[in-house]
């Protein structure tokens, strides 16, 4: 079976202080887009995120892009933005904004979302438990994963007390999308496959 993956746009550099300012976020802040579901997981980042900051009392904000609604505690309301839905332009500047991308879902068949983030250069923090998300960042070296909170815990504790590191992530990801999965790589993949039936 041929995995052919999606064509990623690489194009248009995300604005990060645009987003800040537009949305009034000065902290560092993980970012989470996708439907705000429990099949997405977002019930077990909420959870994580809320447990981290109270053991770590560090100012560290998330920030949510997507449809859907969520029920947030209400002494994590004024660290958890619930965007909905956003521009194109402005989810882009989002991406380029972020600290960390975080994928908790553990049933992704490629991730779009994970690419997107990569293009900016962010790195990301998936679930182990999706072996999909959990082998592009082993592939890429563009992020992490854990499984379980203690896990959680200690990566998102090295990808923030590690700056430099977490901007080298961020560009092995986005040097990953550029080899693996522009429109040009995909297409490629998709001409060999259909020659392959066809032989």
């Amino acid at each position: 079976m041929a995995v052919i993956g999606d064509g990623i746009d690489l194009k248009g550099q995300g604005d990060a202080r645009a987003f800040r300012e537009r949305f009034g976020i000065t902290a560092p802040f993980i970012l989470y887009v996708g439907r705000k579901s429990s099949g997405k997981n977002l019930p077990l980042l909420l959870n994580y995120f809320h447990r981290y900051r109270c053991r770590r009392q560090t100012d560290l904000e998330l920030v949510l892009i997507g449809p859907g609604q969520v029920s947030v505690s209400p002494d994590s309301q004024r660290v958890v933005h619930d965007l909905g839905f956003v521009t194109k332009e402005d989810k882009r500047h989002a991406f380029a904004a972020a600290d960390v991308f975080c994928q908790p879902s553990v049933n992704e068949s490629f991730s779009l979302v994970l690419m997107e983030a990569w293009v900016q250069g962010t790195p990301a923090l998936v679930n182990a438990r999706c072996a999909v998300t959990r082998e592009h960042c082993q592939y890429s070296q563009g992020g992490l994963y854990f499984n379980g909170y203690q896990e959680f815990e200690a990566t998102l504790d090295w990808l923030l007390s590690h700056p430099a590191a977490r901007r080298q992530m961020g560009a092995c990801g986005r040097r990953y999308v550029e080899q693996n999965y522009t429109w040009e790589k995909v297409m490629g993949r998709f001409v060999n496959a259909v020659q392959a039936l066809g032989s």
